[in-house]
């Protein structure tokens, strides 16, 4: 491995590529924003404007699984979740995953990657 390799790597756990890439995904599952898919989750205005979607997953590489109520898993998004995973499953039962809003995502927020020596 050269060190733009090692790099990139560990450029793919940064802070703002895991919301980049959250942000994407939710595309993925049909969700327009963040905001859609937290009314979902949380209920229409219901939650804390700061949060991201990587802070509501948690994230075991970063040693961070509880975000307590604001956490997907805590149990008060139980029904929340029943919302969440209803949609997932009339999107398997329907248009599908949107791969192209995933990949128009990804290629509008790329960025350049790391060059050795720069």
């Amino acid at each position: 491995k050269t060190e733009a390799d090692v790099t990139n790597a560990l450029l793919a756990f940064n802070e703002l590529e895991w919301d980049r890439d959250a942000r994407c995904l939710l595309k993925l599952l049909g969700y327009v924003d963040e905001t859609e898919f937290f009314d979902t989750v949380f209920g229409p205005g219901k939650w804390n404007k700061k949060l991201t979607v990587r802070y509501t997953i948690g994230s075991l590489w970063l040693n961070f699984i509880n975000g307590g109520k604001n956490s997907l898993m805590h149990s008060w998004q139980v029904e929340g979740m029943r919302r969440h995973f209803k949609r997932m499953e009339e999107l398997a039962n329907g248009p599908g995953l949107d791969f192209e809003a995933f990949r128009t995502c990804i290629s509008e927020e790329d960025r350049e990657p790391y060059e050795e020596g720069g």
